[in-house]
């Protein structure tokens, strides 16, 4: 299930996805450069599906991986061994290979996380103008990410927003 946002006030087009399991994984944006946030609201998926979540998303074109919620740590090495894999696996040592850049917020708010990846990813001549927030866990977890992570999409440019206050008022 996926919500489309058409843009942040930045000018990033953003696609929010919900997946409890593997096989609900559809990626948007394949063969263009994006930053992907994976929001883990609970430990749902094991350490074969994380593989194959952040596999994927490498594979189409995802370039910038941020994590947060529960076990990112564990996500965030999970996208570098993908990466490292994918690596290995190619026919010789390859110098097209885009680089990955990972990060993960661990105890971190989801308000926080979001502002992060929305505004602190562009790096060098990476300018990305696509986001996918991926929340992962069981749907009675999902819902209230969603909801959070898109008031922090509809904020002003470079403000954040108060996670104590049930509208998410603008600090």
């Amino acid at each position: 299930m996926y919500t489309d946002n058409p843009t942040t006030p930045i000018g990033r087009r953003v696609v929010i996805g919900q997946m409890s399991v593997f096989a609900d994984l559809e990626v948007p944006f394949t063969g263009e450069e994006y930053v992907g946030l994976i929001w883990a609201a609970d430990s749902t998926l094991d350490e074969g599906d994380r593989m194959k979540v952040v596999g994927t998303l490498i594979d189409s074109g995802c370039q910038y991986i941020v994590c947060g919620g529960v076990d990112c740590e564990r996500w965030h090495d999970d996208a570098d061994l993908a990466f490292a894999n994918l690596e290995v696996q190619s026919d010789s040592l390859r110098t097209d290979l885009p680089m990955v850049m990972t990060t993960w917020h661990d105890n971190e708010s989801m308000e926080d996380v979001a502002f992060f990846a929305i505004n602190c990813t562009n790096f060098d001549d990476h300018d990305f103008n696509r986001l996918l927030v991926l929340v992962v866990g069981q749907e009675s977890e999902r819902l209230d990410c969603v909801n959070r992570i898109s008031r922090v999409l509809r904020a002003p440019a470079g403000t954040q927003t108060d996670p104590s206050t049930p509208t998410g008022s603008v600090l």
